[in-house]
C-alpha cells in the first residue's frame, strides 16, 4: 500500500539536532509503513461502512465531532479511538466510549488476545 499521503504533523523541535543519517522530516521508516500496511489491512477487514444520518442535537462542543459519533452510533460501536479532547468528554454517550489511543491498546485490544 502507498502511504505517501500520511503525514507526519509533529516536526522536530530543533531540526539541526537531527543526527546525520537520522530520519527526516516526511520520511518514515521502512518499518513504519510495515506497520501502516498491516494497521490498513485490519481496517479493510474488519471495518464497517455506514450511512449516518445526521444527530437530532449537538453532542460535543466540537461541531466537527459530530460526524464521528454519528458514523458510531449508526454503526453500533462500542469505542471510538481518539485523542481528541471534545469526543474524550462525551465518553458514554449513548453507550460509545472513547478512548485515547494507548487506553484502547492497553484495555479492549489487549483483552482480544
Amino acid at each position: 500500500m502507498d502511504h505517501r499521503g500520511v503525514r507526519a504533523r509533529r516536526q522536530p523541535e530543533h531540526p539541526e539536532r537531527v543526527p546525520a543519517g537520522g530520519p527526516r522530516v516526511g520520511q518514515r521508516p521502512p518499518a513504519l509503513d510495515a506497520a501502516l500496511d498491516a494497521l490498513l489491512a485490519l481496517i479493510a477487514i474488519y471495518a464497517t461502512v455506514v450511512d449516518a444520518p445526521l444527530l437530532d442535537a449537538p453532542v460535543s462542543a466540537d461541531p466537527d465531532d459530530e460526524q464521528f459519533l454519528a458514523a458510531a452510533r449508526a454503526g453500533d460501536a462500542a469505542w471510538i479511538v481518539s485523542g481528541d479532547k471534545h469526543l474524550l468528554a462525551v465518553s458514554g454517550w449513548s453507550g460509545i466510549t472513547v478512548l485515547k489511543p494507548r487506553a484502547f491498546v492497553d484495555g479492549p485490544l489487549a483483552l482480544r488476545e
